[in-house]
């Protein structure tokens, strides 16, 4: 999956929010790789679980790494890795939850106002209102993406109050195989395929 001076992602699961970092591989070995990165990278205990990405033959792949030790080649600050799953595809699953506010795709809750979705994954999406919910509490949502509606059944899963009195929900697609979770899951990986595309083509 990897070679030497291949650009990389790096994403550290249960970071808030969670982002992709660039990077380089610098050295490989058996079963492990040392990377380079751009920007500097939370502090990790060795042994943290994160996920690589990188872009090989037109496709994007990922796989799970664990963080092993730090070192230094020519003053530059590695990061080094054990790979732990072999590829596997990224653009065929939902890998992580994606900050969407820049995007135009809106939802509304039973009659509620229409309000932005703020990001989303295969299986629900997240909004800001106004209006207090208990988690738990479900909804019937519908799902605009320009001129396409999107409806299902959707409940809290989680609850966030922000500085200015909103709630931000976290809100899950009730139903497997629903036509809100399939169009969620689809959506989802075209951002993800879009976005993914952009960082490789900036690099």
């Amino acid at each position: 999956m990897f070679e030497r001076e291949q650009v990389v992602f790096l994403m550290i699961p249960g970071e808030s929010p969670r982002i992709l970092r660039r990077g380089i591989v610098c050295e490989i070995n058996s079963g492990g790789v040392a990377c380079a990165f751009d920007d500097m990278i939370l502090p990790m205990a060795p042994g943290t679980g994160v996920i690589l990405y990188t872009k090989r033959q037109d496709r994007f792949l990922q796989c799970a790494a664990v963080f092993s030790s730090t070192t230094q080649t020519s003053g530059v600050d590695l990061c080094c890795f054990t790979q732990a799953s072999a590829p596997v595809s990224a653009e065929t699953r939902a890998c992580y939850r994606l900050s969407i506010v820049t995007e135009e795709i809106f939802a509304s809750l039973n009659d509620f106002p229409s309000t932005r979705v703020v990001d989303l994954s295969a299986e629900g999406f997240g909004i800001v209102m106004s209006a207090a919910f208990a988690p738990g509490t479900t909804f019937s949502a519908t799902l605009r993406v320009g001129n396409e509606s999107i409806r299902g059944q959707v409940r809290i899963q989680t609850s966030k109050e922000l500085q200015n009195g909103k709630f931000r929900y976290g809100l899950l697609a009730c139903e497997a195989g629903s036509p809100l979770r399939k169009g969620l899951q689809k959506l989802s990986m075209e951002v993800q395929r879009a976005r993914l595309r952009r960082m490789s083509r900036a690099s």
